[in-house]
């Protein structure tokens, strides 16, 4: 897509988004929200995808990012690939999978602003605590070695484990001597609390969302079954979605989204970085309004 169709694109966008803004204040049921929300979350969606494509420098476009980069770049398409994922279900109006895909999003995004802001030494970090799995694979794979042969697909997975080490400059020893697989010794409360964000952030976002991940009773008992009395029977239906999935999932990632295009400065002119925030700001009064609607009912 040429510049000229990419100007085009986001001054339409522009367009929409200030009708949709003078429409907030008049839009009083989940269906009078819903597809504003949608149209607006197509557009982070867009926004996304531009952002991934961008680099600082006509030589980095061309040649590729660094690994250090790489690492930051792939956690922003990671989310771009998540939130797709989360809009077609939201869509769709299964809310199961728009809440797992959720949790997945705030961790993605969560820890790239944690990189944007890292050392050296952490981004080596993250490349071996990745080899955990990996680690006790080798363990079982050589004990195994050294008392029988080897099976064709066991030779295969220590083969590719071992090719995969190499080109990572991971060693057998580097896995055998570390003892500390939090990123920078860091669990997900303290990497939020590095990037200052209020103890809610992990209470009400991360911690709460595990159950959808985990299947745990409160999952079960809320998304798939259905009480009658004493009794339970299967509830076979998708959850439906509403506002309250679109809007603070699309905050969340729309924050990452501007961080990332301030700290890379692959958007020196704010072409993209402008328009990002723009839309955060709509998003976030939608959501403030439909928050209204729900007190007033």
């Amino acid at each position: 897509m040429s510049y000229d169709e990419v100007a085009l694109k986001v001054r339409r966008m522009r367009e929409d988004m200030a009708q949709i803004a003078e429409l907030a204040p008049t839009l009083k049921t989940d269906s009078d929200f819903m597809p504003h929300l949608v149209k607006c979350m197509n557009f982070v969606l867009y926004l996304l995808r531009q952002a991934a494509s961008l680099a600082p420098t006509a030589d980095v476009a061309e040649k590729g990012f660094t690994r250090r980069r790489a690492i930051v770049v792939g956690h922003l398409v990671r989310t771009q690939k998540l939130y797709e994922g989360y809009l077609l279900h939201l869509v769709r109006r299964e809310g199961e999978l728009c809440a797992i895909l959720g949790r997945l999003l705030i961790e993605t995004v969560t820890r790239m602003e944690y990189l944007l802001n890292a050392r050296t030494g952490t981004f080596r970090h993250f490349v071996l605590i990745s080899y955990r799995p990996e680690r006790e694979q080798l363990q079982d794979l050589e004990r195994k070695q050294r008392n029988r042969p080897l099976l064709p697909i066991e030779k295969r997975m220590l083969g590719s484990l071992k090719i995969r080490m190499k080109r990572d400059g991971v060693t057998r020893k580097n896995l055998s001597d570390n003892r500390q697989w939090d990123l920078d010794g860091k669990n997900f409360r303290a990497m939020l609390e590095a990037l200052q964000r209020p103890a809610a952030a992990y209470t009400y976002g991360f911690a709460a969302s595990s159950h959808w991940v985990h299947g745990d009773w409160r999952d079960l008992s809320y998304f798939h079954l259905r009480r009658t009395s004493r009794f339970y029977h299967p509830k076979l239906e998708f959850d439906d979605t509403d506002p309250r999935y679109a809007g603070p999932t699309t905050i969340v990632v729309l924050r990452g989204l501007y961080s990332y295009l301030k700290k890379t400065k692959v958007d020196p002119d704010r072409f993209f970085t402008s328009v990002v925030a723009e839309l955060l700001q709509l998003i976030e009064t939608l959501d403030a309004a439909h928050e209204e609607t729900l007190h007033a009912g």
